[in-house]
């Protein structure tokens, strides 16, 4: 499961009538990869995936199943009769290793129970898509008051039921991904799903792992600085000081390190499908800085696990 952070203001009509675009963009990847899965041969379908051991077969059965748990939790925020109405919310912040671990593991249990019991590979392809489809008609028929009611998910929290749309988005161009770059030679995520999961990916990252683990580079406070380029044109940094890192907005000051990456590796890179030193070695990312600071950042991200 992805869990998508997207910042929530007190604009919340705002927020829905953004969300609404995003829900669009959700259907049309939804589309999309129901399209290529349609395509797909015996092989193709046994064929494994970024997210080893999984195969493509287990990522569709895995979209089905947390589909059906976003689904779940639109209707009853909607309805109000969702539990997190009227009780205490779970806590942000860091999660650890462990209790991502075991996440995991229940996501892949309910993965294969999900397979096993649709049996075939275009019913699990069937599956899917009706998932998807019973979610949006779902979501399109809420009015902005019920987009603004609470909801959560199990690994998510607690949120408005507009940002499902978002997080359907997000785990609908991953595992596209995860499924298209075990069988497109340089797959890349679709062009909206970059503009929309590139202003979350570092707010998510420090959200989940534990920062506070930074190996001492020297002299502090040490700025690393992402310029994203491509179909969503943003600089992000990362900033080091008492051995912990946090994500900001690029600032004025200068940074000790500077990557510049397209928006598709950026995003790969911190929702930790790709690593930084791939991407020097492929000659995808400019990097200015010292090479010992760069190989913290990587050594760094390399330790984080996320759901």
């Amino acid at each position: 499961m992805v869990d998508n952070a997207n910042a929530e203001t007190t604009d919340w009509a705002e927020q829905a009538k953004n969300a609404k675009e995003i829900l669009e963009f959700a259907k049309d990847e939804a589309t999309a990869l129901d399209d290529f899965l349609r395509t797909l041969t015996p092989t193709d379908w046994a064929k494994e995936t970024a997210l080893a051991p999984w195969k493509v077969e287990d990522v569709v059965a895995h979209l089905d199943v947390v589909g059906a748990a976003y689904l779940e939790a639109a209707r009853s925020g909607a309805e109000g009769s969702h539990p997190t109405t009227t009780s205490t919310p779970a806590p942000r912040g860091p999660r650890p290793v462990q209790t991502i671990l075991d996440f995991r593991a229940e996501m892949v249990a309910e993965a294969a129970d999900r397979r096993a019991t649709l049996g075939t590979t275009d019913e699990v392809r069937a599956g899917f898509r009706q998932t998807y489809d019973a979610l949006f008609e779902c979501m399109e028929g809420l009015s902005i008051s019920e987009w603004n009611k609470r909801t959560s998910l199990s690994f998510g929290g607690e949120m408005p039921v507009y940002r499902l749309a978002g997080v359907a988005l997000s785990e609908l161009a991953l595992h596209s991904w995860d499924i298209r770059s075990a069988l497109v030679p340089n797959a890349e995520l679709s062009l909206p799903s970059q503009r929309v999961l590139s202003v979350n990916a570092l707010t998510r990252l420090f959200r989940v792992v534990d920062a506070s683990d930074f190996p001492s580079v020297g002299p502090e406070p040490v700025r690393y600085r992402f310029r994203v380029e491509g179909h969503a044109d943003r600089t992000h940094d990362v900033v080091v000081e008492h051995g912990t890192a946090r994500g900001e907005l690029a600032t004025p000051d200068e940074a000790q390190v500077e990557f510049k990456m397209h928006a598709s590796d950026f995003v790969l890179v911190f929702y930790k499908r790709l690593n930084l030193d791939q991407l020097i070695t492929e000659e995808r990312i400019v990097v200015d800085g010292e090479s010992r600071l760069v190989s913290a950042f990587d050594a760094w991200m390399e330790r984080k696990v996320l759901p």
